[in-house]
């Protein structure tokens, strides 16, 4: 059980990394923008030459315009194209020396009706331009640390922006690789690996989720611990008592051939006796088939032989007769050709016996046993499939199929018990001769 439960962090967490990370960028911003500004209006104050150069420049793609153009003083929204198309300057045209246009205004010649007289103010470059209706004289003042302050702004915002998703970025990849760790090692427990602890760091939601799945590691551990140890303590157990009743067995077995030779008895418990002996002897045998099969080093007690198909299924058709006497319904398969395999008799016997009890056992009888078979790729499958009165996980402790198993190992064949819905199979399977 969890010792404590643990507050919702990963929020909070998540929260205080993105605010934490624009505050960061903010201040990188607000820090760094300044410094940047007056440096670079420095770097052009010590320069003049660039912005005289720069105005020089724009004042002769003004006179291409003009001439192109065959524009006048009087074009006014024509010259403020221009002026809209190349930001960041002044522009003052003079004729006679009065002010006929301001692109601080963009307003018409027509409108300055007071035509009062100026001097041109020589800001960054003057200039005589030739115009349609003669020349005029232009003043034009450039600001071209403006141009450079503005690229640089774009700049750091792009930085700052880069900044604060690595930043957030940073901090979540540490949560996704905690959530990566977790989801490979609950895949390597449920593959089977309880022995893999689960890795916990951290005290978010992240964190008790893999405390919780460790705790539920640590307690299917032990319920497999718990039934490894109940199936090895039934083994024991059967193994201790198939080998305590070979000894009376064997005594019984003796005294019967004693009675047996000593005569005196008439033929009625003459065939008595008979028939003790032969179910002492069968119970022996089975005694020793269950000490084998639970002893791994014991030898086999009969020797492999080969056993046609037709016998297997006529050993079957002993004990489908047997279910159909108490109301059980047989469908049969196809049956394969011609064919063997390599089988023990009395362990043959003791798989089928197990078989069918369990049927008789556990099937419903209202539905049908369906018996079927098939000879494909070099193998023998035998395969019974019947329905279940029991809910799945109820059909017995399993220790008739552990029997099973290692009886058809013994004659190099698989067994498989397995529930279904509503129902349960079995399937022998050998190598086909």
């Amino acid at each position: 059980m969890l010792t404590r439960l643990r507050p919702r962090t990963l929020s909070h967490y998540l929260a205080a990394l993105v605010i934490c990370a624009f505050v960061g960028v903010c201040a990188i911003f607000f820090f760094v923008k300044p410094l940047a500004d007056s440096a670079i209006c420095d770097f052009y104050a010590a320069r003049p030459t660039l912005a005289a150069r720069e105005a020089s420049s724009l004042i002769g793609d003004l006179q291409r315009e003009v001439l192109e153009k065959g524009l006048s003083s009087k074009d006014a929204n024509a010259i403020s194209d221009w002026v809209r198309r190349n930001p960041l300057l002044i522009l003052l045209i003079y004729k006679n020396n009065i002010l006929i246009y301001d692109s601080t205004t963009l307003a018409s010649s027509i409108l300055h009706t007071h035509m009062n007289e100026h001097v041109p103010i020589t800001h960054q470059a003057v200039r005589v331009l030739q115009m349609a209706d003669g020349a005029a004289s232009v003043s034009l003042s450039v600001f071209p640390e403006h141009a450079a302050i503005d690229r640089f702004e774009i700049a750091l915002l792009a930085v700052c922006a880069l900044i604060f998703i690595g930043a957030v970025l940073i901090g979540v990849r540490g949560k996704v690789l905690a959530l990566t760790r977790l989801e490979q090692e609950v895949l390597a427990i449920a593959g089977g690996e309880l022995s893999l602890p689960i890795t916990r760091s951290g005290t978010d939601e992240i964190a008790m989720l893999a405390e919780c799945v460790d705790e539920m590691r640590n307690a299917l551990n032990a319920r497999v611990a718990q039934e490894e140890t109940r199936q090895r303590e039934q083994r024991e157990l059967t193994v201790t008592l198939a080998h305590d009743l070979r000894t009376p067995l064997t005594a019984l077995t003796g005294y019967l051939a004693v009675i047996s030779r000593s005569g005196g008895l008439n033929s009625e418990s003459s065939a008595l006796l008979d028939k003790c002996a032969a179910k002492a002897a069968q119970v022996k045998t089975m005694s020793n088939l269950m000490f084998a099969c639970f002893t791994p080093n014991a030898l086999p007690q009969e020797e492999l032989a080969e056993t046609p198909i037709e016998s297997v299924y006529g050993e079957m058709a002993e004990r489908i007769a047997s279910l159909e006497r108490v109301g059980f319904i047989c469908r049969w398969g196809d049956k394969p050709g011609s064919g063997s395999v390599a089988a023990q008799r009395l362990a043959l016997m003791r798989v089928l016996d197990n078989v069918f009890s369990n049927i008789e056992r556990y099937a419903e009888p209202s539905v049908p046993l369906s018996v079927s078979s098939q000879a494909e790729n070099g193998r023998f499958r035998l395969i019974l499939r019947s329905g279940a009165r029991l809910k799945p996980g109820n059909l017995g402790s399993g220790l008739g199929h552990i029997i099973c198993e290692n009886l058809m190992s013994n004659m190099g064949g698989l067994f498989f018990a397995r529930e279904i819905e509503n129902g349960f199979v079995y399937e022998l399977d050998w190598m086909l001769h």
